[in-house]
């Protein structure tokens, strides 16, 4: 390309005033990034077959991009229904992220519990229907628990675990 300047803003943007008209490389001559989205750009309407697998295969971006003006020129009807399907997919990920997280912390929470009542039960010999298990089993909190099962591995004694439980209420 002649007469190009290059205008670099940062390390990650530069911009290139480009007159699409004067762009006259082929398909089969592009040899930069730069002259790919250029093609694109002004090509974008006759690009068929061949050529636009082999410009999709040069980067994601591109690959993207072409699939982004496939849907531009989809009818209004199509286009409705690949955004709806689009939403959908997105809503979905979304509900799997916040089940997963879920359902972490309700693991975590689990584990908490059994390591205190394990803890318990072999230092202090305690029984499973003891009121400060069933006491310990309704905190939901994380950290709390957390703090409990610390405390329930460094109490000297049982009485001293049970003023921990009560001043942390």
């Amino acid at each position: 390309m002649e007469n190009t300047r290059n205008f670099p803003l940062t390390e990650d943007l530069e911009i290139h005033n480009v007159e699409l008209e004067k762009f006259l490389e082929s398909f089969e001559s592009l040899e930069t990034d730069l002259e790919s989205w250029i093609y694109l750009l002004k090509e974008s309407q006759n690009l068929k077959g061949e050529s636009m697998k082999t410009l999709e295969k040069k980067s994601p971006e591109i690959k993207k991009a072409i699939s982004e003006l496939k849907n531009i020129s989809r009818s209004p009807k199509s286009r409705e229904l690949y955004e709806a399907r689009r939403k959908a997919e997105l809503d979905y990920n979304s509900g799997m992220k916040g089940a997963f997280r879920q359902g972490k912390e309700e693991g975590l929470e689990e584990g908490l519990l059994l390591g205190i009542r394990m803890n318990l039960k072999s230092r202090f010999n305690l029984r499973e229907d003891d009121p400060i298990l069933k006491e310990i089993h309704r905190i939901k909190d994380l950290d709390r628990l957390t703090k409990i099962l610390t405390q329930s591995v460094q109490a000297k004694t049982l009485e001293e675990f049970k003023k921990f439980i009560k001043s942390i209420k």
